[in-house]
């Protein structure tokens, strides 16, 4: 049973990704009933593989990866398909979801966990709703007084976040070059040592090859030939 819960949660991710490829199909054809059923459905299950997840505790590196990436898909292209439709002021949270996107990508590039903040967990959950309600509301206008205080709630919410994730970068940067420089400090005495031991090694070696070329010298000259001496007496006394 433990091995069918640990697929579940990555089925819903997955699940998620076809739900947001139906919905900008049907965008792209202007079925906009199928857009709402689409999107509701994707928007609904963002929650429940998470929470199954953390609940079953099989949280997986795709899951991880996936998640982000599908709420990703489907809360950009609902927004720049609202700026389409409704009023080009809407790029203007598409461009704070791109920046998040960014320092997270960014995060992730250092090989840092790029685990979302409660901030950055409630913009997500305001982002759907909206996008819900944007989407009716290109079909009934006079849903714009209820469309215009979650779209500046949004966008409170996103500017929050990236100054959150900014000032989370900057730290986890200052914190890398202050460890990096402590580990140049602590290897500075062992390179030395190494330097040391290296140039002795040399030096060894030259001594060496020096003592090799006199010996070869030695051995490559002729035998000196022993002369025999004679021993000559002195005058008798």
């Amino acid at each position: 049973m433990k091995n069918i819960k640990a697929y579940i949660p990555n089925a819903i991710t997955v699940f998620r990704c076809i739900c947001t490829a139906v919905f900008i199909s049907s965008i792209l054809s202007n079925n906009i009933p199928l857009a709402l059923i689409s999107f509701g459905i994707g928007a609904g299950s963002d929650a429940a593989d998470g929470y199954l997840a953390r609940k079953w505790k099989v949280e997986s590196k795709f899951g991880k990866i996936a998640d982000p990436i599908a709420d990703k898909l489907l809360g950009f292209s609902t927004l720049v398909y609202l700026g389409l439709s409704l009023n080009n002021l809407i790029f203007i949270p598409v461009i704070l979801e791109g920046a998040i996107s960014l320092i997270n990508a960014m995060r992730f590039s250092k090989k840092r966990e790029s685990e979302v903040d409660i901030k950055g967990k409630i913009k997500t959950v305001a982002l759907f709703p909206t996008g819900l309600v944007g989407l009716l509301n290109v079909i009934y206008p006079q849903l714009t007084p209820v469309f215009i205080p979650l779209l500046t709630a949004l966008i409170t919410l996103q500017l929050s976040t990236v100054k959150e994730y900014i000032k989370k970068y900057v730290n986890e940067n200052k914190k890398e070059e202050i460890f990096i420089s402590k580990e140049k400090e602590e290897e500075e005495p062992q390179k030395k040592e190494k330097r040391t031991q290296l140039v002795k090694l040399i030096d060894n070696y030259k001594n060496l090859k020096v003592a090799a070329l006199n010996l070869k010298k030695l051995s490559s000259n002729p035998p000196i030939e022993e002369k025999n001496l004679e021993y000559k007496k002195g005058p008798e006394r």
